[in-house]
């Protein structure tokens, strides 16, 4: 599986302050499971991001962008199912048994992060799988 390079640089408001994450050319799975592991917002959604987007492993993407979902913060949640959108992406399939619910309750989330994060996976997903969203709904 390629290196997605495209994403050199990308930003995310979290809790009023942008953050930053690169896709790194000299991923680093040790490190990305390393921030995983941290207290720190920013330090998760890098480290989640850094799997994804860089690892090629659709199951290892898969079962901690899931794990993301069942958190409590609304950014963590959020980017859990954003990266379903980029597993579509990467990947060209997903597990629908195991997201359609999740990006259900996330599209009727009281959440402005958690509904917006949740349309942007159904668009990605839909898009890149040809599926109808309506799925989600």
């Amino acid at each position: 599986m390629p290196r997605h390079d495209t994403y050199i640089k990308r930003c995310s408001q979290l809790n009023g302050k942008i953050v930053k994450y690169e896709n790194s050319s000299e991923f680093d799975i040790e490190s990305a499971l390393k921030l995983l592991k941290s207290d720190k917002e920013s330090d998760l959604i890098n480290g989640l991001l850094s799997i994804v987007l860089n690892s090629g492993d659709y199951n290892l993407s898969m079962e901690k962008s899931i794990e993301f979902t069942q958190k409590e913060s609304e950014w963590i949640i959020g980017c859990g199912i954003e990266c379903f959108g980029h597993i579509a992406r990467l990947h060209k399939k997903i597990d629908l048994n195991s997201v359609t619910e999740i990006i259900s309750r996330g599209l009727k989330s009281n959440s402005k992060i958690i509904a917006g994060k949740s349309e942007s996976a159904v668009d990605d997903i839909t898009h890149f799988l040809k599926l109808d969203g309506k799925l989600f709904k």
